[in-house]
């Protein structure tokens, strides 16, 4: 068997061999890092919203989730022009902020123990529930609805 192989032979196969590394490579730090972590929130079913020109309507009897103390769920609606994150994080106050970053527009999670809001991409990116940046790369503040609570529904004013 002839072992030989040609310079040429050989750099095609040492740069093809270098491409395959360095993807799975770049595969690898961005598992590590969270780059590939799903969004986790729960999406408010369309039974339990109304959407109006002004407002959405949220029937939180209808979503157990924002029932319980540190829930938050998502509103993800054809007819709104953005992506809204609900917040349970203190007795009868809900919050409703933007619920994409500022940075990349990846989903935004809540983390009820240090109360912020921390882009799913990276983490990098947190906000304070005044939707201010607490820690960049994100510069941008989050949109704050205003919000109304009564007798289990909550108005989330666009």
């Amino acid at each position: 068997m002839d072992t030989k192989i040609s310079r040429r032979g050989f750099l095609e196969h040492a740069m093809s061999l270098g491409v395959v590394g360095l993807a799975t490579a770049g595969l690898c730090v961005c598992m590590v890092s969270g780059c590939l972590k799903k969004d986790k929130t729960t999406e408010i079913p369309a039974k339990a919203l109304v959407i109006k020109p002004d407002r959405v309507v949220v029937d939180v009897k209808q979503v157990s989730v924002l029932q319980k103390l540190g829930g938050s769920a998502k509103i993800v609606h054809p007819k709104l022009k953005e992506r809204i994150i609900i917040v349970h994080p203190s007795e009868a106050q809900y919050l409703a902020l933007s619920g994409l970053c500022t940075h990349r527009g990846k989903p935004l999670a809540y983390h009820h123990s240090s109360k912020e809001l921390r882009c799913i991409n990276f983490g990098h990116s947190r906000f304070g529930m005044d939707g201010i940046p607490i820690k960049g790369p994100a510069k941008r503040p989050l949109k704050v609805f205003r919000t109304l609570y009564l007798g289990g529904i909550l108005e989330v004013f666009l």
